[in-house]
């Protein structure tokens, strides 16, 4: 199993029905919000795949990817400007 399966999960007690008592153990069913997490990281393990093996990963596209963020992005974006700047005042 690859280890990007591998998770914990947060499980809850969520009461069966609201008509049910509360103070009975047995009207309680374990909870989690596992399932989602694993499909989500599935998902985003073979779409990442799929672009890449497909040369269609946008060079200029900085959300989800490693080591690419919003301060790469203003960076870039700052650097861009900046030798606009001076290509003007040449």
């Amino acid at each position: 199993m690859p280890t990007w399966l591998v998770k914990a999960a947060l499980v809850k007690p969520l009461i069966k029905k609201h008509t049910m008592d509360c103070n009975i153990l047995n009207n309680y069913r374990p909870v989690s919000n596992l399932t989602f997490l694993v499909i989500e990281k599935a998902v985003d393990f073979h779409l990442h795949k799929y672009l890449i093996n497909n040369n269609l990963n946008e060079s200029l596209y900085y959300a989800y990817k490693s080591g690419h963020s919003t301060e790469t992005a203003l960076v870039r974006v700052k650097n861009y400007i900046m030798k606009s700047v001076d290509q003007v005042g040449q």
